[in-house]
Order: structure tokens, then sequence, then C-alpha cells
């Protein structure tokens, strides 16, 4: 699983439990991407900071889908919205 989609834990200081997307940091900072938003978290108020194998997709979510409807899925992802701009600017 691709980096960029593996789940992490932090433990804080405070005993909260918070688990997101590691997203961009600094050296005082972690950002976790949620569904709700995005975290930012102080380094010094982390216990720990864990990073799981886990994926945020339900195994086998698209087992029950042909080649033909996964085609057609993934064609419907990549057109824009009625009324937003192309890539192209036109």
């Amino acid at each position: 699983m691709a980096e960029n989609f593996r789940l992490a834990t932090a433990v804080m200081t405070d005993g909260r439990v918070l688990s997101g997307i590691p997203g961009a940091g600094t050296n005082a900072t972690v950002t976790l991407r949620t569904p709700t938003g995005d975290l930012v978290l102080v380094r010094d108020e982390i216990e720990s900071l864990t990073g799981s194998s886990l994926s945020l997709m339900p195994d086998q979510l698209l087992e029950p889908f042909s080649a033909d409807e996964l085609a057609d899925l993934f064609a419907y992802l990549m057109t824009s919205p009625p009324g937003a701009a192309s890539a192209t600017g036109e």
C-alpha cells in the first residue's frame, strides 16, 4: 500500500488518541488528514506516533464489481463535474 494511504495514530500527552493520514509537517508540528479536516498537532504534545499497515479503504470493497463495471466507475470518477473548468482552461 502506498505511504500516502497508510493510517497513523497519535497518542497525545492529554490522553487523546487521534488517527489520520499523515500530511505535511514541520519540525514543530505533524498534520493528520481526517475525513472531517486536517488536524495540526504540536510534536511536543505527542506521546507516540505510530504508522499502520491498514488502509482506510475496506478490504475487498471492489470485489463485487466486474472489470467492465470498475472501468466505468473509474472513467466516471475521472470526469469533471458539470460546469467545472477543464484542465486546459477551456
